[in-house]
């Protein structure tokens, strides 16, 4: 191990706090290039992310490449100005984005790797961060060695994105001219930069100086950092060998290690030496304390020497209460448990056991150990490998917990400065799979076959030949040997097997297939040997394909592409630019003439010469003479025709699109060893290939880059263990990588499957799903080593049927079986997501009612969803294909689903809590797993071949758990489980929203009182896909009679309605009301029996209200109302008790309910008046739509004050205008008075009765919609206290002489006599017509005239009624007041001549003003009016005034013959003509058109 030195300065300043939540740090890095500053901070970035902290890295080369790709050395010397500019604007963009991280991001370590070799760089950085905030730590690495120099610069920075694609010795020789022109202004820190907080690692961490460390955050990086070097170094990864806890699926424990487990023990040194141990290199071994590890490293520790080392903290997940057992016993015991662990499992903690994070707490020093350390072997367990290699890959919390680390494996890590390498290296000793994909059961056998082999050439033993290459078309086979020869063959199709129904569909008798292979073998063979071409070729046949239009056979052999006839196979040509070809394509199109647009058929054939691709075109059977060539970068591999017109060439290192008709090339960017440039994917194994690092003498032989095209424009990349899917364009599709462990031979494509033929020596075809890349099918054909697909058919769903497979001595026809069979034992082996994937891949015309057949599957799923306790799913799936509502009603038990249930119910009744016996589990989700093969199976070792648990693993990489289990068919226990407790309670809140949707479709179709709403059926037309999920739910198809449809409708609504109450009330009874104030079909007698029982009376009356059963809710009301709790603080029902519930539910009943609302508001008017009113004098439209003239006879009975608020309401506030209302006021305001006067009811004081006599009177003003004639008959005449009234109503008969006589003679009230004149003259005078000013301000005696409303008054101050005094005083008040209102003869009549003259100076003045102001007013007028005239005149006749020297009338226009009008646009001629003042001119009919 590396001893480090390490110094701190200024101790005085270190400090640490606890760290906050606000804490951000920029970690500088400093330094010359290939001194491992991106090293340390990959390092460092993965630390982080592995220990939950938010960074990311900030690579200032990232940003400069985007301008500056590839760079050449002079781009860095400090005098290029403008490579300074575009390194400063690179350092600029990333600190921008680095901010913008902090702000929006909320990230808390950002890592700025660049070399900021400058005192001002860092001084600008260190500003910038403050500003914003953030702190600063640099790092710089410092390094005067020169072979770790070197070493860094051979071995790492060549892999730099700047030197990609050239060769190492050129890329290193330009990588040291880039270091010397980065020395020329290097600073290194200095005292002068001693505030910074810094670190400074110099050889490789050798010695280490700290300054400044502020804060606990800090500290920690710090500590990580100084542990870091760059030396190079690899690390070992291993299981433990299977142990017999794996055999019986049994998780934790100390158990000994298997037999088979022994084997990989013994062959672990072997597999670690086959992985390239660095010569001389010390490795040190690393177990856990448990036996398994332990037993596992003993022959590698004897065999080789090295140091072992056991370390507590490297020993598995602590599984707590669950340690020794198998899933199925935790799904069974801990039902809870095991579905909490999938939700978030790296987050789980067993009970009295570790969850994920904790495991990483407790490996923190392990990965501090293995970064200071040099080459590690660590043998260790499941989940801390997880952690581990999650740690040195960057991988999220999300996945690690999931990723597959099968058993028998060596895992070679080795950190490079921009990621990790990794290899895998498998022993051939078979081993229990333990991987647990989430959620899934974890099934290990396979469902069924798809494919069958069928040999139909097999070479003699005697026949020393091999077979290189073949050629199927038609009923010919043609077979390439590797002497040149060439044999044909005629394939004999074999009579298909007989089909029998069952169930509805057809399957292959299997039975008579083989009595009739039997029976027909000695007769009929798979081939016949028609002929065989002796020195077809000199050499080897390395390829064959044929142009059938062209009758062409196409070889490659001897490194040329030859031309032979089809019919003959006689030479026609061999194309001598070809030399050195290494492969050939072809493709056929039907393709329209450009010039003409006449389709012919195209046939192309590309080759591939070295690093040239070359085109011959053959139009119909013409070949063109002309050949098309193109160059790319490096030798091409393989060549992939994926359209008419596009290929795909396969070089070393990377793929490219060619489009042979504009001749644009296109590279590829793709994981790992597919290729591509900076921020590609990584590899799915972490590193950059076998291809990538062969350079350096890391790789073997290198993979073919493999092509093949696929449905639906899809194209799959496949190179190493790395796969790409693209479109035809290029494009990636996002898809995840085919877990493979070993590069495929070859690829293919047969409708609907992806086809891969894996090592010669395992010889396996592979069958996966190109949807879901599950393997299907593992088929073994020892040796095999060719994939020949039948030439492209226009249809997809005949693409590569027959497909042909070939090792050196065999050739087999692959068979597909009927698309029925196949989905009929993928449903009986119930993997039904494979069923429903392959269902949505085939064609329509290939299935039967394939639509009709998906749902029946996905049926299926979804109450195997349900039985494995995935409600949600299951709910949401049975949501999304429409299920009928029984289907999932009798899912549940009782006292959910009513009769309906199909479970049979216990003598003990689930409790409606939801609570249960705590013995029994409640859980919510249980999974069993079972392993590839069981351990009796015989080992095959010649493939690998993970089973079916990989094609049921979801999208992502999700993986193994950290317990292994024994593969055994499990039985489905999860249906024997009664649905109770906690689990129930989960189930039904699903439903819930499953019956909410439900209802929400029906309400489209159906009124709220059960009729369906009018138009809502399609007849004869096309029905929206709306409707279509409604007739599924109702189990409708075709045509449908209204009515029928309306009652299948009402049926299934009650049936919803009234299970959705039943689910409410067990899960949730706070929303059972609700479903009650809307409308709703439950069925009332079980809605009451259930509300009954359990005293819910608040929903129950709900409930009423909603099926309009209102009497029995107020009859039920008016029993509470009228009841008294016995103890207030323990009754459910306090809040129904008193009249407040019965007024709420009476405000809410419509107008039509009238007699109903009368008779139940009786008893809460009566216990509350006050509240009671409220019934009828809230503000809702039902209670001023009541009947009014009902509710105040009503409330006149009860008592007459409720019956006058009642009217004032209606009155003052709904402003109702009826002349009945108004009387009927105005009779209960009277009635109300003279019954007080008649003492027969007082009021409670003297205040009382004027406060109502004050409203009668206001009234009795106010209103003028009542007859005043019927009041003043009853008015009494001579009581003082109705005397005003009798005015007022006197007054509104328009009999002014009276009203004032009983104001001046009864009430002796001038003041008010006065004001009423004042009211009456201001009515009359607001509704009379205009009259001259001199008429209304000295009023003549014209007998047209009415006399004023004063002159009454004033004769009754100067001539009284019999029996009254002349009153002078008031008289004279009314001369002096409004004389000039009175007409002058009439007056002067009224006045006695023994009234001294000097009493009426005032009167006399007052008049004479009245008859100046008339005159000077008409005076005033005339004049201005004159003014105004001649003003205008002017303005006409010259213009004066106006703008513009307007010369107005006096101005002269010139018309001339092309003058048009502004208006019509005609021209004016000899028009009449309109000019207006700014000289615009207009036909004089257009000038009315103006605006």
């Amino acid at each position: 191990m590396t001893q480090t030195a390490v110094t701190v300065t200024q101790r005085a300043h270190i400090r640490f706090s606890i760290p906050s939540d606000d804490t951000k740090i920029c970690v500088v890095m400093v330094g010359l290039p290939a001194r491992g500053k991106s090293l340390i901070a990959g390092k460092a970035l993965r630390y982080l992310a592995w220990v939950g902290i938010a960074a990311r890295i900030f690579n200032v080369g990232t940003y400069r490449r985007e301008k500056s790709p590839h760079p050449v050395a002079t781009f860095f010397d400090p005098h290029n100005s403008e490579g300074e500019r575009m390194r400063r604007a690179a350092a600029e963009a990333a600190v921008s984005d680095m901010l913008k991280w902090f702000r929006q991001d909320n990230g808390v370590v950002a890592i700025f790797d660049a070399t900021n070799s400058t005192k001002a760089r860092r001084a600008w950085i260190h500003k910038t961060c403050e500003e914003a905030g953030i702190e600063t730590l640099f790092v710089e690495s410092l390094c005067d060695d020169e072979e770790i120099i070197m070493n860094n610069i051979l071995e790492v920075k060549t892999t730099s994105p700047d030197y990609k694609g050239q060769d190492p010795e050129v890329a290193a020789q330009d990588f040291r001219n880039r270091i010397r022109n980065y020395e020329k202004v290097y600073e290194t820190i200095s005292e002068d930069e001693k505030s910074y907080t810094y670190v400074k690692l110099i050889n490789v961490g050798s010695t280490v100086i700290i300054n400044q460390i502020k804060d606990y955050l800090s500290s920690r990086l710090v500590y990580y950092i100084q542990n870091l070097h760059i030396k190079p170094r690899s690390i070992w990864l291993s299981r433990h060998g299977e142990s017999e806890f794996n055999l019986t699926g049994k998780i934790g424990g100390d158990s000994d290690i298997s037999s088979r487990g022994e084997a990989y023990a013994r062959a672990l040194p072997g597999l670690l030496k086959q992985s390239g141990v660095p010569p001389g290199a010390k490795l040190t071994i690393w177990t856990s304390t448990l036996k398994r590890t332990i037993q596992t490293a003993r022959h590698l520790a004897a065999e080789t020497g090295y140091e072992k080392l056991e370390w507590k903290a490297l020993d598995e997940l602590d599984s707590g209460v669950c340690d020794g057992l198998t899933y199925e016993d935790i799904a069974e015991r801990y039902p809870e448990d095991f579905a909490a662990r999938d939700e978030d499992k790296y987050n789980y903690r067993y009970r009295g056991g570790e969850s994920y994070r904790d495991v990483v707490i407790r490996l923190e020093p392990i990965i501090m150990e293995l970064e200071r350390s040099e080459n590690i072997i660590i043998v260790t367990h499941q989940a801390v490998l997880r952690c581990i290699y999650s740690y040195f890959h960057n991988m999220s919390q999300e996945q690690s917990p999931w990723m597959e680390v099968p058993l028998h494996t060596l895992i070679k890590l080795t950190p490079r400065a921009y990621g990790t390498e990794e290899k895998r290296f498998k022993a051939n000793i078979p081993a229990v799979s333990t991987w647990r994909g989430k959620g899934s059961s974890a099934k290990h056998q396979e469902p069924g076959h798809y494919l069958e082999p069928r040999p139909l050439v097999e070479l003699k033993p005697r026949d020393k030949s091999k077979i290189e290459s073949i050629l199927a078309y038609g009923d010919r086979l043609l077979v390439g040997l590797n002497n040149g020869n060439l044999r044909v063959y005629r394939v004999n199709e074999q009579a298909p097997a007989r089909d029998v129904e069952r169930n509805g569909h057809v399957v292959e008798d299997a039975a008579a297939a083989k009595d009739d292979q039997e029976t027909t073998s000695a007769s009929a063979k798979s081939t016949d040997l028609l002929r065989e071409e002796d020195k077809f070729s000199r050499y080897k046949i390395d390829q064959l394909a044929f142009i059938k239009e062209a009758n062409v056979l196409v070889s490659l052999s001897g490194g040329y592409v030859s031309l032979h006839d089809l019919q003959n196979y006689d030479p026609q040509e061999q194309l001598t630019k070809t030399k050195g070809a290494t492969t050939f394509a072809v493709t056929s199109n039907v393709e329209n003439d450009m010039e003409t647009d006449v389709p012919s058929i195209v046939s192309r054939l590309a080759v591939a010469v070295k690093r040239k691709i070359l085109l011959w075109t053959w139009q119909d059977m013409e070949l063109n003479p002309d050949t098309a060539e193109i160059t790319l970068v490096s030798g091409i591999k393989t060549l992939t025709w994926i359209s008419g017109t596009r290929l795909i060439a396969g070089l070393t290192a990377n793929y490219v699109l060619v489009d042979i008709e504009t001749m644009e090339l296109r590279d590829i960017v793709g994981p790992g060893s597919i290729g591509g440039g900076p921020g590609q994917e990584s590899s799915r194994l972490g590193g950059v290939g076998v291809a990538s690092m062969s350079y350096i003498g890391m790789g073997g032989i290198v993979p073919k880059p493999l092509a093949t095209r696929l449905g639906e424009g899809q194209v799959l990349l496949a190179k190493d263990v790395n796969t790409h899917f693209i479109d035809i364009d290029g494009a990636s599709l996002g898809k995840r990588q085919i877990p493979w462990n070993a590069a495929p031979e070859a690829l293919g494509y047969s409708y609907p499957y992806l086809l891969a033929l894996q090592d010669p020596y395992k010889g396996t075809l592979e069958i996966r799903n190109p949807d879901t890349l599950s393997l299907l099918q593992s088929i073994s054909l020892p040796s095999a080593s060719l994939l020949h697909m039948p030439h492209p058919n226009i249809s997809l769903a005949h693409a590569g049927k027959g497909f042909l497979v070939a090792s050196d001595r065999v050739i087999w026809r692959m068979d597909a079986l009927s698309y029925d069979n196949q989905i009929d034992a993928l449903v009986d082996s119930e993997y039904l997501d494979e069923a429903i994937s392959l269902i949505s891949m085939l064609e329509d015309a290939l299935l039967a009612d394939k639509s009709g057949r998906l749902r029946e599957i996905q049926l299926q799923k979804a109450q195997k969803l349900f039985h494995d306790r995935k409600y949600r799913d299951a709910l949401d799936l049975f949501a999304a294909v429409s299920a009928p509502p029984e289907i999932v009603i009798q899912l549940y038990p009782k006292i959910i689903a009513g009769n309906l249930s199909s479970i049979a119910e216990e003598t003990g009744e689930i409790e409606e809590n939801g609570a249960n016996s705590s013995e029994r589990t409640n859980g919510l989700h249980s999974h069993t797993e079972e392993a590839v093969a069981d351990s009796s199976a015989p080992a095959k070792t010649s493939t690998y071949a993970p089973s079916l648990a990989s094609f049921l693993r979801g999208k992502g990489d999700e993986g193994s758990d950290d317990g292994s289990i024994r593969g055994k068919p499990a039985e489905n226990t999860q249906g024997e489980k009664h649905l109770e407790g906690k689990d129930l309670k989960a189930a039904v809140r699903e439903l819930q929203g499953y019956l909410a949707d439900v209802r929400r479709r029906f309400q489209r179709f159906l009124n709220p009182n059960g009729t369906l709403r009018a138009g809502s059926l399609h007849h004869g037309g096309e029905i929206d896909e709306f409707e279509e999920s409604v007739r599924m739910l109702l189990g409708v198809s075709g045509e449908i009679d209204e009515s029928d449809f309306e009652e299948r409708l009402c049926e299934n609504a009650k049936l919803v309605d009234t299970t959705l109450f039943r689910a409410h009330m067990y899960a949730t009874p706070s929303l059972a009301g609700s479903l009650f104030r809307i409308a709703n079909f439950c069925d009332p007698d079980v809605v009451m029996e259930k509300l009954e029982e359990s005293g819910r009376d608040n929903e129950l009356i709900d409930f009423y209200y909603g099926k309009k059963m209102h009497r029995r809710a107020l009859e039920l009301l008016r029993k509470f109302g009228h009841s008294q709790a016995k103890d207030e603080n323990d009754d459910p029902s306090a809040h129904l008790r008193g009249p407040g519930r019965t007024v709420a539910y009476l405000q809410h009943l419509s107008p039509e309910y009238i007699d109903l609302i009368l008779e139940f508001a009786e008893w809460p008017l009566r216990e509350d008046p006050e509240l009671g009113m409220e019934i009828f004098l809230t503000d809702t439209e039902n209670a001023e739509t009541l009947p009014r003239y009902q509710v105040i006879e009503f409330l006149e009975k009860a008592d007459t004050g409720l019956a006058i608020r009642y009217l004032e309401h209606v009155i003052d506030e709904l402003n109702d205008m009826s002349p009945d209302l108004h009387q009927k006021l105005l009779n209960l305001y009277l009635h109300r008075l003279l019954r007080h006067k008649q003492r027969q009811e007082t009021f409670d004081s003297e205040d009382d009765f004027l406060s109502w006599k004050e409203k009668f009177l206001a009234f009795l003003k106010s209103s003028s919609q009542y007859s005043p004639a019927k009041v003043l008959d009853q008015l009494p005449r001579e009581d003082p206290d109705f005397y005003e009234a009798r005015a007022i109503a006197f007054s509104k008969m328009g009999q002014h002489r009276q009203a004032l006589e009983i104001y001046v003679f009864k009430l002796h009230a001038h003041e008010k006599a006065e004001e009423y004149c004042n009211r009456i003259h201001v009515t009359e005078e607001a509704t009379s017509t205009e009259v001259s000013p001199s008429q209304r301000l000295a009023p003549t005696d014209a007998d047209e005239t009415k006399p004023p409303i004063y002159l009454t008054l004033l004769s009754l101050y100067l001539s009284p009624p019999h029996g009254y005094d002349a009153q002078y005083g008031p008289a004279l008040d009314i001369l002096a007041k409004h004389g000039s209102r009175l007409p002058a003869k009439s007056t002067l009549n009224l006045i006695p001549e023994d009234i001294a003259v000097q009493n009426l100076e005032f009167y006399f003045r007052s008049r004479i003003r009245a008859a100046s102001s008339i005159m000077n007013e008409a005076r005033i007028v005339s004049n201005l009016q004159k003014v105004r005239n001649i003003k205008t005149q002017a303005q006409l006749l010259v213009g004066e005034g106006l703008p513009d020297n307007n010369k107005a009338r006096s101005r002269h226009v010139t018309i001339t013959e092309e003058r048009v009008c502004g208006i019509c646009y005609k021209r004016l001629g000899g028009s009449v003509i309109s000019v207006f003042p700014d000289d615009k001119v207009v036909h004089l009919g257009c000038a009315n058109r103006m605006t």
